[in-house]
């Protein structure tokens, strides 16, 4: 049941925001992060603090797998987290390096960073992650390194988990997630 809502309250979200041009407008690696986060704090407002997903994560991997939104898939598709899409009607983007990759094709990107977090969410994929996210509220003990361990099926690169934490620890490091 619990899901069920989620997924509506999401839904419902999604369709109203759907094609609205989000404002995203970067020039830099701070501007980028600043409106990742912006995107993040919409759907973590809409879903609740029960359903949020941290933030240093999710402004970690957009930045990661879009280098800070300058990738092609990024710039051409909208597509901040290297999402692939396996539904030939629905718009997507070809890898230049496997044309059978195809990336979804989001209207902005706030969509982008929306759908991944319900992604999170809602996937039987990322069902650790969320329990990791349970127990470390439960016991009021955030750790990034063990929730990352839980993200390690995100990415064929068996490097993914390292790679994200240190793009996390240098986004502490510059600043940009101090507010995060």
């Amino acid at each position: 049941m619990i899901k069920k809502i989620i997924f509506l309250s999401f839904l419902l979200f999604f369709i109203s925001n759907c094609g609205k041009d989000s404002g995203f407008v970067y020039s830099n690696e701070q501007e980028f992060v600043e409106q990742v986060i912006k995107c993040a704090n919409e759907y973590n407002n809409i879903m609740g603090y029960e359903n949020s997903i941290p933030l240093p994560i999710v402004v970690g991997q957009a930045s990661l797998e879009s280098g800070y939104g300058t990738s092609r898939f990024a710039e051409q598709g909208n597509n901040l987290f290297g999402i692939k899409e396996f539904n030939t009607d629905k718009p997507y983007i070809v890898s230049l390096d496997n044309s059978k990759i195809k990336l979804r094709k989001y209207k902005n990107k706030c969509d982008s960073v929306k759908d991944y977090m319900h992604m999170l969410n809602t996937s039987k994929l990322y069902n650790h992650f969320r329990f990791e996210i349970m127990t470390q509220d439960l016991s009021n003990n955030q750790d990034l390194n063990k929730l990352i361990n839980t993200l390690n099926i995100y990415a064929e690169d068996e490097e993914y988990g390292q790679k994200l934490i240190n793009t996390i620890n240098y986004l502490y490091k510059k600043g940009y997630l101090s507010n995060a």
